[in-house]
Parts: structure tokens; C-alpha cells; sequence
């Protein structure tokens, strides 16, 4: 059932972002500090992965605008492409292998990317939609789900990310597997978002960004939450 840790990341509930504290402290590993909090007439808790990441903004969108990519971020992706529109506006077709007993999943996510220049930010949303692509036999479609990624440029070599999910995995399975496992969802995420942004070619080449010491989450930090 580890697997299903890769599902908690995409298969989602609408979320109340104007929602402000609540959130509890669950791990803070590796530059990484996630949190959860219960969300009023959901089962399952909002969850939440705030880090640092050494890198100018342009490379990281770069890296996540590539949709090949996705697989990377998340292994139980094993199907992705475009079904239409450009890399700041996308519908995106996923299939999720999962583990037997569990039936494999699929969802067509609906992406776009907004950017603020006056708060040197981007705001990156996806959802859910339905349509052209028909449900194949076998596998559950998922049509409930909505996520983000924030994107706050402190320099030209550093962007703090803030990543949200609620996660509802569109089937019979049992809460308390879902919740257990989706705390290390948004960990796993940007651990392997940090890996690959930092190994890419073009980073080893760059001389823009020196190395710095790794972020350390602190409490002033979760206070802005």
C-alpha cells in the first residue's frame, strides 16, 4: 500500500484556501516541514509541505512546466500527456497504477500558472475536469480534486514553495490508510522536486547560485500560516 502515497498528491477535494491557521506540525526532515489540520465535513485532513529551494524561480518553472517531468516527482504516474492548450494553460491526462488489490486511477487535470511580479510569485493550480478522454474498463476516474504550489522568489537564488493538497482517493478505501499515508505525500513531493531541479544539467552549470546552507524550518515560519 506505500503506493498510495503517490496517489494522496493528485487525487484530491476542493480546498479552502482563504482558510488561515489550525495547522499541526508533522515532520520536519531535510529542509522540508509538513503539516496537516481537519477540515469541517471532510474525513481526511488538508495537508500542507513548505521548503526552500536553491534555484532561480525561471528553472523550477521550467522544470515543472515539462510534463515528462511529472513521473519523476511522483513514480506511480504511469501515463501522462497533453490532451490540449500550452505549458501556462494545459489539460493533462494521468494514469496511476496501483497496487492489486487497489484499481488504477485516472484524472484529467486542468493546470495553469499565474504570476505576480509585483510580489515575485507564482501560483500554480490544478483541478480536476471530465471529457475527452473515455473511462477505460477497470479503472476508476477521479472528477474531485484540486491542488497548488506557491512560488515566492526571496532572491534571484532562492524560492520558498508551499504546497497544499486534501486528499480523497475516489474509492473504497479505508480512511484511516489514507491519512496515515498521505503525511508523507507532500514530503516525498518536494524531496523529489528538490532532487531533480538541483541535479538538472543546466543547474551543475550554473554559476548564478552558490551553494548555501540548507533551510532549517522554524516556528516564526509557521506563524505566517
Amino acid at each position: 500500500m506505500r503506493r498510495l502515497v503517490g496517489l494522496v498528491v493528485l487525487v484530491l477535494v476542493p480546498i479552502a484556501y482563504g482558510e488561515t491557521g489550525g495547522w499541526e506540525s508533522i515532520r520536519v526532515e531535510n529542509g522540508i516541514e509538513v503539516f496537516s489540520r481537519p477540515v469541517k465535513g471532510v474525513d481526511y485532513r488538508e495537508l500542507r509541505g513548505v521548503t526552500e529551494l536553491q534555484a532561480p524561480v525561471s528553472e523550477i518553472l521550467s522544470f515543472m512546466k515539462d510534463i515528462s517531468a511529472i513521473p519523476k516527482i511522483n513514480p506511480l504516474i504511469q501515463k501522462v500527456y497533453r490532451l490540449q492548450g500550452t505549458s501556462d494553460a494545459t489539460l493533462i491526462y494521468m494514469l496511476m497504477k496501483m497496487p492489486w488489490p487497489v484499481s488504477d486511477r485516472d484524472v484529467i487535470i486542468n493546470r495553469s500558472f499565474s504570476e505576480d511580479k509585483k510580489l515575485n510569485s507564482v501560483v500554480i493550480r490544478e483541478y480536476a475536469t471530465d471529457g475527452l478522454v473515455a473511462v477505460k474498463p477497470g479503472v476508476v476516474r477521479v472528477t474531485s480534486m484540486e491542488q497548488s504550489w506557491s512560488l515566492h522568489a526571496i532572491d534571484e537564488c532562492r524560492v520558498t514553495i508551499d504546497f497544499r493538497s486534501l486528499a480523497d482517493p475516489a474509492g473504497a478505501i479505508p480512511t484511516s490508510i489514507v491519512n496515515r499515508l498521505s503525511r508523507d505525500a507532500p514530503f516525498t513531493t518536494l524531496k523529489n522536486l528538490k532532487r531533480l531541479v538541483m541535479t538538472r544539467t543546466d543547474r551543475q552549470k550554473s554559476t548564478l547560485c552558490a551553494e548555501k546552507p540548507e533551510w532549517v524550518p522554524t516556528s516564526v515560519n509557521r506563524k505566517n500560516f
